[in-house]
């Protein structure tokens, strides 16, 4: 075969090479198939790098609602527990409460049987990883100013898994063990130091009841009910802080609202069936809680949460009892002066009304005498904050390995019987959306945070229905059996 040159093609040609050299080496790669077909979307791009991350910013409102507020840290007098006093800091959020995120040990344990447990909590975070300021000039229906709360970044998985372990009493260990995908947290309040105050946590003695039993019989008959009130007054009333000369004066008609709400027969029977949920409903507290253990919170690494049921066929958890923590507000008051005279200034500002300790400094003429009247608060530590909406259909498969778990959301039953809800995404119409920003997931929360009188203590329960009522009157006397003076109600907020 002859090559034709280039100047050889036709006549007057430009003296050109047409051959293509072709080298072993080279710099490029062959094209992508995958790349070269695949359709790029945005959006399917951000759902998945949403579902994919597991930063968060935990923010929100929190309206703080107190009956202590701005009163002052250490009263004198019964007057200082009721009159605004903003030159203290009172038991304002910024200087009481740190705030905590707290999420479930990795390992739980079943308190007794297998379907109740009691959280066991660890904080995730520290003091200096928030920030707590007043919300602009929002305030709350009290005319007091909300706050506004901030947390920095948090690496949170919400589909970590949760062993719960069958207590060692039962003897069969991995038998009965389940795995749960723990998607939630708490934001915990939990009081700083203080020298005024005192901190403590109810004891739960019995599970909290919030339905009527079984076998309640029903139809109010007022007649039923006062023919027979002493024996009914002895059987609620027992263990209690309160006589039954307080009962009858505090709490019969109270009684009486409950049965015609309920509709419920009243008769021996039907209320020894119900007692605790009378008791409950009352709020005397008696025979529900064993004890008030007191706590050093500063010095916690694992908090206990609330007891918890879990349904394992249904997959469902529910809170048989909140956690609930105690502040004791004291009054310490001094009388110095004639010793004749000590009685008529106890009379005089109804400190006889209360249960009370005396310490006589002097007992001498004239007289120097310390005087204590505790009060007791109550409020719940521990908000929850589901980071993972669920669908609420069970799905189930029969396995015998842990290894088999379908993520998100198992339990294991009996050895071999998976269970487990799907996650719904985020655009899912049943699920709720938030911003996802710079790889973060913002999630926002209203919290209304409530710090109450606790009115099974009997100091606290005369403090609020007597003195409360009132308040205002230049005369207020505890002992007085008629009164009618009622405080001023909230400003109107314009």
């Amino acid at each position: 075969m002859e090559q034709i040159k280039p100047d050889k093609r036709y006549l007057l040609a430009d003296k050109q090479n047409l051959n293509l050299n072709i080298s072993l080496k080279t710099n490029f790669n062959d094209v992508n198939e995958f790349n070269n077909t695949r359709i790029i979307s945005l959006s399917e791009l951000f759902t998945k790098e949403r579902n994919d991350s597991k930063n968060y910013r935990i923010y929100g409102n929190i309206n703080y609602f107190s009956f202590l507020r701005n009163k002052k840290t250490n009263p004198s007098d019964i007057t200082d527990v009721f009159n605004d006093d903003y030159l203290t800091n009172g038991f304002n959020l910024e200087d009481f409460f740190d705030l905590k995120i707290l999420r479930l040990l990795p390992i739980q344990t079943y308190s007794g049987n297998t379907n109740t447990f009691v959280e066991l909590l660890t904080s995730i975070t520290n003091t200096n990883d928030y920030k707590l300021s007043f919300f602009g000039y929002n305030k709350n229906i009290y005319n007091e100013k909300n706050y506004n709360f901030k947390f920095e970044s948090k690496f949170i998985d919400p589909n970590e898994i949760i062993k719960i372990n069958v207590p060692p009493s039962l003897g069969r260990p991995g038998l009965l063990e389940n795995y749960i995908f723990n998607n939630y947290v708490y934001l915990g309040f939990i009081p700083k130091p203080s020298n005024y105050y005192s901190l403590y946590e109810k004891v739960i003695d019995k599970d909290y009841v919030n339905t009527l039993n079984t076998g309640t019989t029903y139809g109010f008959n007022k007649t039923a009910f006062t023919s027979n009130i002493n024996e009914i007054v002895n059987l609620i009333n027992i263990n209690s802080n309160f006589s039954n000369n307080d009962f009858n004066k505090y709490f019969i008609d109270k009684l009486e609202i409950f049965f015609k709400i309920y509709n419920l027969s009243v008769d021996i029977e039907n209320i020894t069936r119900n007692l605790r949920f009378i008791r409950n409903y009352l709020d005397i507290g008696n025979g529900d809680y064993k004890t008030k253990s007191s706590l050093d919170i500063l010095n916690m690494s694992v908090f206990t949460g609330n007891s918890i049921s879990f349904d394992k066929e249904n997959y469902n958890f529910s809170e048989i009892t909140k956690k609930e923590y105690l502040i004791k507000y004291q009054l310490i008051d001094t009388y110095e002066g004639d010793n004749t005279l000590y009685l008529n200034w106890k009379y005089d500002k109804g400190y006889t009304a209360f249960t009370y300790t005396e310490t006589f400094l002097s007992s001498t003429n004239p007289l120097k005498v310390e005087l204590k009247i505790d009060f007791w608060f109550k409020f719940n530590p521990f908000y929850k904050i589901e980071l993972k909406k669920y669908d609420s259909l069970i799905d189930e498969i029969y396995s015998g390995t842990t290894t088999d778990l379908i993520s998100p959301q198992t339990a294991i039953v009996n050895n071999n019987r998976i269970i487990w809800k799907d996650l719904l995404l985020y655009g899912d119409p049943d699920n709720y959306d938030n911003p996802f920003i710079n790889n973060n997931h913002y999630f926002f929360n209203d919290i209304n945070f409530y710090l109450k009188p606790d009115l099974s203590d009997k100091n606290t329960f005369i403090l609020i229905n007597e003195f409360l009522l009132s308040f205002g009157s230049n005369n207020y006397n505890f002992n007085r059996e008629n009164i009618t003076i009622r405080p001023q109600g909230p400003k109107e907020i314009c």
